[in-house]
């Protein structure tokens, strides 16, 4: 995954803070790209690791081989126990590793640059592989952390915000929409009604007994 021609740190900088400016972007993706304009590298990903066991789930990748749509978290406990156990820092390189191995195919150890940001109760990793063994040099491993500390600047505001698990359409106990879905699905059919001139209703139901139930019956059967 080559990227031949790559801007100067200055003006890959001012892209990524002009992008960023334009506010909370759909997806994760674009911001895989500015991380592949940072250092040349196989494969990229953005990853949640548990702050506790050894779940990593893939949020965004370029070259890891794994879909996101639909992932279930990868078990990496060599990745997780790495991330744990380094300070938060701009990023931190290692040559020889085989700690992304769940992700990608294949044998061998390989170089890793890794970001870590601390969220409230995990990590929020970005990381650039390279299956050649070859080291990042001191320039590479500038403009990569460069990059991911803009990158963990965005995700710090998203996280605070809700936005950036947002992906989770539905609750997993109740099947319903979670909250940034519905006020997705509102403003779209918003929208809609306004070019259609046509009548929207929005029915609000309290549910009378709600809590009585929980702490009688038990989350599950409520």
């Amino acid at each position: 995954m080559a990227t031949g021609g790559r801007p100067t740190l200055a003006r890959l900088i001012n892209r990524l803070a002009a992008y960023l400016t334009e506010g909370v972007p759909e997806d994760l993706d674009r911001l895989i790209d500015y991380m592949a304009e940072a250092v040349t590298a196989d494969s990229y990903a953005m990853l949640k690791v548990s702050s506790e066991g050894a779940e990593v789930e893939i949020l965004a990748e370029r070259g890891l081989g794994v879909s996101v749509q639909g992932a279930e978290p990868v078990l990496a406990p060599a990745l997780a126990n790495e991330v744990r156990r380094r300070p938060e820092t701009d990023a931190f390189a290692l040559t020889g590793s085989s700690i992304c191995e769940p992700f990608l195919s294949g044998e061998g150890t390989r170089s890793v640059a890794i970001s870590r940001l601390n969220l409230d109760d995990s990590y929020l990793v970005t990381i650039a592989v390279r299956s050649d063994r070859k080291p990042f040099g001191t320039r590479e491993k500038e403009r990569f952390a460069a990059v991911a500390s803009y990158i963990n600047l965005a995700a710090r505001s998203w996280h605070l915000a809700g936005e950036l698990w947002s992906r989770q359409e539905t609750d997993p106990l109740t099947g319903l929409l979670v909250y940034t879905s519905f006020h997705d699905v509102l403003a779209r059919e918003l929208s809609r009604a306004r070019r259609g001139e046509s009548p929207l209703s929005l029915g609000i139901r309290d549910l009378e007994g709600w809590e009585e139930l929980r702490e009688g019956a038990g989350q599950e059967r409520a």
